[in-house]
């Protein structure tokens, strides 16, 4: 387990989980209590460290915003990131390759499947 599986499971820990899945047809449906609501941000800085469970292609994705330090341009990106990831023990994720900047500083999100 690495150091974020523990804090995210010591974040999540007591807390109840509740996704409602919105269709345009057919208003809302609740689905099962694991799965935590997906957030919408208006910025990278108040998504960071934020994870939440997404259905994407049909499986549970866990995803998190991370504040990995300035990233100038698309040409340092890569190099950028995977220098985060490995320095934070963050094994078993992968860059979805978005990032951001704001207030000088840059966030990328990362995401993993979820093992049932």
């Amino acid at each position: 387990m690495d150091i974020l599986d523990e804090q995210f499971s010591k974040q999540l820990e007591n807390e109840v989980f509740k996704l409602i899945f919105e269709n345009e047809n057919a208003g809302s449906i609740e689905t099962p209590p694991n799965v935590v609501p997906k957030r919408n941000f208006s910025n990278w800085k108040d998504s960071a460290n934020y994870h939440q469970i997404i259905i994407k292609d049909g499986e549970q994705v866990e995803q998190v915003n991370k504040h990995v330090g300035p990233i100038w341009g698309q040409y340092e990106a890569g190099a950028k990131v995977r220098r985060y990831m490995e320095s934070s023990g963050m094994k078993n994720w992968e860059w979805t390759g978005s990032w951001g900047s704001e207030d000088l500083t840059s966030y990328a999100q990362f995401q993993r499947k979820i093992n049932h």
